[in-house]
């Protein structure tokens, strides 16, 4: 059997799991179109919904992350896929699924101020100001970009974690994936956001947005890095 490249590997997996997306999106909108139309809560609808989308598409990215190893690693080896061509595929499924959900977040976000010409309830709705940038579309798209790649990777990690060493390095491979996720949550908070007795708060608000996306970008390259050399070396578990 011919073995499938890399760039054959992400199509097709960018296609599983650009399925998934397909019911994702639909709901997460429809759940916040709901609650501007019947919550009584004001502040729902000064959210607009690249905001709103924020937290569930990071769920989401990090389940996917967890099943592309379980469901697919041993799929794909076993017809012919070598483990280079399976990362590579995966890390391009995964940027691809990242940048289709923040393209069709910011179109629907468009779309839902624009509703605001026909819907009371949305006459507050606007994309604000990121990080008291100003920016209203491109650093907020970007940030949403590189939390979903994040939680992604941190998924896989957990997988490649159970997958490659069992349940101690599950174990350790689940407290990686949280410490990475929530320094992402807290640089993005620019604060820590859970005050420790006898330390002094931390607050990040002096860091420069440029160099916030920069560490960010760093941790990612690292993990990617790290989720390589774990993956060229795992045993295949033939079913």
């Amino acid at each position: 059997m011919k073995t499938a490249d890399w760039k054959k590997t992400g199509v097709d997996l960018f296609a599983i799991q650009g399925k998934w997306t397909l019911w994702f999106l639909p709901i997460v909108f429809a759940v916040y179109t709901g609650l501007n139309i019947f919550s009584p809560a004001e502040e729902l609808g000064e959210i607009s919904f690249l905001t709103f989308v924020r937290t569930p598409a990071n769920i989401f990215m990090l389940i996917c992350g967890i099943i592309i190893v379980f469901a697919f690693l041993t799929h794909f080896v076993k017809y012919g896929v070598t483990r280079k061509n399976y990362f590579i595929g995966t890390v391009i499924s995964a940027a691809g699924l990242s940048l289709t959900i923040m393209t069709v977040s910011m179109i629907l976000t468009g779309g839902s101020v624009a509703l605001q010409q026909v819907i009371p309830l949305y006459t507050q709705v606007t994309p604000e100001p990121f990080l008291n940038t100003g920016s209203q579309w491109i650093l907020p798209a970007l940030a949403s970009f590189l939390s979903m790649l994040l939680y992604y990777m941190a998924g896989w990690g957990i997988a490649i974690g159970f997958y490659r060493y069992g349940g101690w390095g599950g174990a350790f491979a689940i407290i990686s994936a949280v410490f990475l996720m929530a320094i992402s949550d807290i640089l993005w908070a620019r604060e820590f956001p859970i005050p420790l007795p006898g330390v002094p708060a931390v607050d990040f608000s002096i860091v420069p947005v440029p160099f916030l996306f920069l560490i960010l970008m760093m941790i990612i390259s690292g993990t990617i890095w790290l989720l390589y050399l774990i993956t060229r070396t795992t045993p295949i578990k033939v079913e």
